[in-house]
C-alpha cells in the first residue's frame, strides 16, 4: 500500500546530491556575514566636529553662530562645503508677516523661510496660472510641509476682490 507513497517521496542520487549541494550552500550564506565581521569590524565615523550641528538639527533649533567654528580644523574642501551648508540652512530661518501669496515675489518668500530652489518653484505655480484662493491652497505646494504651512497659515492675508470668483463647492 505504501509503494506508491515512496514513489513520489524517494529522491534519486543526483536530487540528493542537489539537497546537500542546497543546504551546504543555505549555511555558507547564513555564516558568511558573522565570519566577515568577526575578522573586519564596522568601524565608526568620528562625528566630533558635527556634533554641535547634529544637536541642532535633532533639537528643531535654528543654527547659531558658533557652528561655523566647528569647520575650521577641516581641510579646505569640507569647510567650502559644511560652510554652504551652514549658510542654507541660516537661510531658510523665517522672518514672517503679512502677505498676500497671489502678488509676493521670489525674495519675500526666501524672507518666509523657502530656499531660492523652492521660490522659484511657487513663481513658476503661479505664471502657469495657479492662483491662491484661501490660505488651504498653499498646501497644495509640493515644496510647502505642514509645519511651515501652520507657522504661515496666520500672516496670509488674500485679496479676494482681484482674483475671478471660484465655485468652492467642489473642495
Amino acid at each position: 500500500m505504501f509503494k506508491w507513497l515512496e514513489k513520489y517521496f524517494t529522491f534519486s542520487r543526483t536530487e540528493r546530491n542537489g539537497i546537500v549541494v542546497l543546504i551546504l550552500l543555505c549555511l555558507l550564506v547564513l555564516i558568511a556575514p558573522r565570519v566577515y565581521f568577526y575578522f573586519k569590524p564596522v568601524e565608526h565615523a568620528d562625528n566630533s566636529k558635527y556634533k554641535a550641528e547634529i544637536e541642532a538639527f535633532e533639537k528643531g533649533l535654528p543654527l547659531n553662530e558658533d557652528l561655523t567654528d566647528t569647520t575650521a580644523g577641516a581641510d579646505s574642501s569640507s569647510t567650502h562645503h559644511d560652510t554652504t551648508i551652514i549658510q542654507k540652512l541660516k537661510r531658510r530661518q523665517a522672518t514672517y508677516f503679512e502677505f498676500d501669496p497671489n502678488k509676493i515675489g521670489v525674495e519675500d518668500w526666501v524672507r518666509l523661510g523657502f530656499t531660492e530652489k523652492q521660490a522659484q518653484s511657487i513663481e513658476l505655480y503661479k505664471q502657469k496660472g495657479g492662483k491662491f484662493y484661501r490660505p488651504q491652497d498653499l498646501m497644495r505646494l509640493y515644496v510647502m510641509d505642514e509645519e511651515h504651512y501652520y507657522k504661515l497659515k496666520p500672516f496670509v492675508k488674500i485679496d479676494l476682490s482681484a482674483l475671478p470668483k471660484r465655485n468652492y463647492d467642489r473642495y
